[in-house]
C-alpha cells in the first residue's frame, strides 16, 4: 500500500504533523519526508516574512 500526501504547516502548529505521523506509525506506515516548496532560504534567519504556510512537505508513505 501507498499513499502520498502534500503537508502545508505553520511552525507554530507542528503538533499537527506530529499527530498525522503519528497515526501513520500506528497503522504501520513507514514514511520518507521531502520539503515541497523551499518556502525560506534558512528556518534560522526568517526575518519578518508573512508566507501562508512555514513549511510544505512531501510525505511518501508505504508499507
Amino acid at each position: 500500500k501507498r499513499i502520498f500526501l502534500e503537508y502545508h504547516g505553520k511552525f507554530d502548529e507542528y503538533y499537527k504533523l506530529e499527530e498525522l505521523l503519528q497515526i501513520l506509525s500506528r497503522n504501520n506506515f513507514r514514511y520518507y519526508i521531502t520539503e515541497a516548496n523551499r518556502v525560506y532560504a534558512t528556518p534560522f534567519n526568517r526575518g519578518n516574512v508573512t508566507n501562508m504556510y512555514d513549511v510544505q512537505l512531501n510525505i511518501y508513505c508505504f508499507k
